[in-house]
């Protein structure tokens, strides 16, 4: 933790707090994730290490980037991930209704093509996402969608059956 300053705190999930950093070596920016894995059961530190597996094995421009992680002594792991500079899709949504001001069709157009590109990198992958909403939509350079938050994914199972209890 000591390579990164802090600069500012991004957003809360409910296992998760995302910062702003900078990473003091090349003045880079990032986003870090830390999970605090004190209190957590076996399976939620498992869907962590998974998010990292699953992050690592997939590069494409419509998914954020992982570029490293680490565990902190004081029980977090951490992931060094793309910083998304114009926040989610959800957060802009509400700007965007605030103005008053709808979304041009080729906008539209433009992030769901770009979703379902990321979704069909993960699922080539053997990656489900599964928690496919506007929040884990962030919005990259030039606006560009970057699929996140892989905290709910599976490796796809041969008989291609994935059940989930909410």
């Amino acid at each position: 933790m000591d390579r990164f300053e802090v600069l500012s705190f991004v957003g809360q999930g409910s296992f998760a707090s995302v910062w702003k950093v900078k990473r003091i070596q090349d003045n880079k920016i990032y986003a870090l994730k830390k999970v605090n894995i004190k209190n957590l059961k076996l399976k939620a530190v498992q869907q962590a290490v998974d998010e990292i597996r699953f992050l690592s094995s997939v590069r494409h421009p419509y998914i954020v980037s992982l570029y490293e992680s680490f565990q902190t002594e004081d029980k977090h792991i951490c992931l060094i991930l793309e910083f998304c500079n114009y926040g989610d899709l959800e957060q802009d949504v509400a700007i965007q209704k605030k103005k008053n001001k709808p979304y041009e069709e080729a906008s539209i157009w433009k992030y769901f093509i770009q979703i379902l590109e990321a979704l069909n990198a993960l699922h080539r992958n053997g990656i489900v996402h599964r928690d496919v909403k506007a929040a884990n939509c962030f919005l990259g350079n030039n606006k560009t969608i970057k699929l996140g938050d892989m905290n709910a994914a599976k490796v796809i199972p041969t008989d291609m059956f994935l059940k989930t209890q909410t």
